[in-house]
């Protein structure tokens, strides 16, 4: 007859604790992407696409508002206010409709980026052509802090 096993208390091996932990998180990970990731590029797409809509629509609704933002808020110094006017609405409501239906994303995305970059270039430019005294025009600078006018 055999003897019965006597149950001896199991020492934990580093290595394969680590090789445990590494296969949980692993499995963590690939969960997370399968679930986590699309919901997170959904809720993404969808708060990004808001806010230009957002934009858009006011923009729509008060026309006067949006020509005047074009001449003196966001000026784009190589395009007639008008005509910037109209870009940046046409950019506003028709690209964050293709962002959240996903029809042709990367081409919808590219305008939305090139648009506040190219709006706040010049707003740039005359921060640092400044230099926080008055400017050329005679208005003093209108930033906070170390770009405030004196006067």
């Amino acid at each position: 007859m055999s003897s019965p096993a006597t149950s001896q208390p199991r020492r934990s091996n580093p290595a394969r604790l680590a090789g445990e932990i590494l296969r949980r998180a692993n499995d963590a990970t690939r969960i997370a992407e399968t679930t986590v990731g699309p919901l997170l590029d959904v809720f993404i797409r969808l708060w990004l696409a808001g806010i230009f809509w957002a934009s858009g629509m006011v923009k729509l609704h008060s026309w006067t508002t949006a020509l005047y933002l074009s001449a003196h808020e966001y000026p784009v110094s190589w395009l007639d206010p008008v005509t910037a006017a109209w870009l940046g609405e046409a950019i506003e409501i028709i690209c964050p409709p293709l962002l959240v239906f996903g029809l042709a994303t990367r081409f919808a995305v590219v305008p939305m980026l090139i648009c506040p970059w190219l709006f706040n270039f010049p707003t740039r430019l005359w921060i640092n052509t400044c230099s926080g005294r008055s400017c050329s025009d005679g208005s003093p600078s209108k930033v906070p802090g170390r770009f405030r006018s004196t006067r």
